[in-house]
């Protein structure tokens, strides 16, 4: 048995946490039972130091009994056994916890950088999908310098009422 995907259906259930400064939507997307892992996305805002505005990442969480967990910060690195199919699910889900964090939140300026290097193809493809979500909630979306072969993009809140 493999990747099995929690059927949405026309909603999911999420958990939204706050430690500090830091603000987190958690969001259940499947499970393998051969492993007794559960995948969980996470997506979430943190502050920089020294800097005003908050950073953006999400990642998949793989977890298993009795307190064994490992994060896939990549694309490279998530379990092959989650066939494309499920992947998109679990974009899906990155998109929507994305959408919810934002409209809750509201930070002014969020900062965002890939894990990988040299990212194009189906991995950019993913980035300009989050920065989509980050539009239509009201940001104007920047992409900054490359880094170290990483990209960067800077998002600005333009819309008060969003």
């Amino acid at each position: 048995m493999a990747f099995i995907p929690i059927d949405f259906g026309q909603s999911f259930h999420a958990d939204m946490l706050r430690r500090g400064s830091s603000y987190y939507v958690i969001v259940r997307v499947g499970y393998d039972p051969d492993r007794q892992t559960n995948y969980s996305v996470e997506v979430g805002l943190r502050p920089v130091a020294g800097c005003t505005h908050l950073e953006y990442h999400f990642c998949l969480i793989g977890a298993w009994p009795p307190d064994q967990e490992e994060v896939y910060w990549s694309g490279l690195d998530t379990p092959g056994d989650i066939p494309p199919e499920c992947r998109k699910k679990v974009l899906e889900a990155v998109l929507s916890a994305t959408e919810n964090l934002l409209n809750h939140v509201k930070p002014q300026e969020v900062f965002r950088i890939t894990r990988d290097v040299d990212v194009s193809g189906k991995m950019l493809a993913k980035h300009d999908a989050v920065s989509l979500v980050f539009q239509r909630c009201g940001y104007e979306v920047a992409q900054a310098l490359v880094y170290h072969g990483k990209l960067t993009w800077m998002m600005r809140r333009i819309s008060p009422s969003a």
